[in-house]
């Protein structure tokens, strides 16, 4: 499976948001750079990719760009932001990468849009993230949403930040990333699969350095504990599922 990045500086796709997370990120930023990720993807004997991805940052006080997610702020203050946007769902599997001859029978899952509507309050205490997104590619009834809390440590020059969270996938979502239709059944072998809706909790991890007063390595990691819906489909061999990232980035 390809997680495309782990954000647009944390996660990318479904929880791309890591600019609302940065404290002293103003209206008007602007970098661009390149970031390396791999995941350890749940899918059965599948191979694993290392992604060379390029990397663009926008903040402006209505548009922005984090990565793979664009989209406006329909409300922003210096606590609370609530935003539309656009992104992917990061899941795919093509049947050709699996090293397994029954998934290889199996149909592709191609990489999903969603709309999405989020709120980020943030405080001395930390800050928060809600998030739901409906998916608009495909069948249309997949539904995901997000709720997490994280805190900004300030080391030096460092920004470390850590989150935690929880992630819901409706039975449409799960049914086609990790579902096995009948006749996909008859080709492979596999036991016939009709997933229902599930939570996932995760836990990321970020650092940013600043190399200079323009060029910033970042470096994180996501771990999520899949769901039952997920973990019990045969198309599927890992409960935990591990991300990681390094970016360079120059700020304008």
């Amino acid at each position: 499976m390809k997680i495309l990045l782990l954000t647009a500086i944390t996660l990318v796709a479904f929880n791309s948001h890591a600019s609302s997370e940065y404290p002293d990120i103003s209206d008007g930023f602007f970098s661009v750079g390149a970031s390396v990720g791999i995941s350890t993807g749940p899918y059965r004997d599948y191979s694993s990719k290392v992604i060379p991805l390029p990397v663009v940052e926008y903040e402006g006080s209505v548009f922005f760009f984090h990565g793979f997610e664009t989209g406006l702020k329909a409300y922003s203050s210096e606590s609370n932001e609530v935003s539309f946007s656009v992104s992917f769902i990061p899941f795919s599997f093509k049947p050709k990468d699996s090293k397994k001859e029954s998934l290889k029978n199996l149909n592709e899952r191609k990489l999903s849009v969603m709309t999405n509507l989020s709120w980020v309050h943030k405080a001395d205490w930390g800050f928060t993230l809600l998030k739901a997104g409906q998916k608009i590619t495909g069948n249309r009834k997949g539904i995901m949403m997000a709720a997490e809390y994280g805190y900004p440590f300030q080391l030096g020059s460092t920004t470390l930040i850590i989150s935690s969270g929880l992630e819901f996938s409706n039975a449409d979502i799960n049914k086609y990333y990790f579902g096995i239709s009948s006749d996909e059944a008859s080709r492979s072998g596999l036991l016939h699969y009709n997933p229902g809706s599930g939570i996932s909790p995760y836990i990321d991890l970020m650092v940013a350095y600043p190399l200079n007063e323009s060029v910033e390595l970042s470096t994180g990691a996501r771990v999520t504990r899949l769901s039952d819906a997920i973990h019990n489909s045969p198309m599927v061999d890992e409960r935990y599922m591990t991300s990681f990232f390094t970016s360079f980035s120059y700020n304008f």
